[in-house]
């Protein structure tokens, strides 16, 4: 969970860049505002994630089985979440704490799950994590 809040909160930083201080554009953001950088940035990690774990089932087939019958359907589990808060925050129906609650426990699974399958934990810290 601190890998995944870390890696949120980086994305964050990136995309209030440029502020006098993150804080401050923080506060200044809505909450829909607030829903829709925190829903972004899950979508990206699990853009990144997914590419990085077919670019190692690729280099293990021997993961294949474990890729189709667990991984995948947690990354369409995940993704049907940000879609629906997608919409959500178009209708201002979203809100920060929500999409946290939601999303969160989720993008967390996908980690865990691709970590069991034997994907380096070092390769999955650098993506959700923000480091290289």
């Amino acid at each position: 969970m601190r890998t995944t809040r870390i890696g949120i909160i980086i994305v964050l930083a990136i995309v209030m860049a440029g502020c006098a201080t993150f804080q401050e554009k923080w506060n200044g953001l809505s909450d829909q505002e607030r829903a829709r950088v925190i829903v972004g940035g899950v979508q990206k990690q699990l853009t990144d994630l997914f590419a990085a774990g077919k670019a190692y089932v690729a280099a293990n087939p021997d993961k294949q089985d474990d890729w189709k019958n667990k991984v995948i359907p947690a990354f369409d589990t995940a993704n049907k979440a940000v879609a629906t808060y997608i919409v959500m925050i178009g209708q201002g129906q979203a809100t920060s704490e929500g999409a946290v609650k939601t999303l969160f426990p989720l993008l967390k699974s996908v980690i865990a799950l691709m970590g069991a399958m034997g994907l380096d934990t070092a390769t999955i810290n650098g993506i959700v994590g923000g480091a290289s």
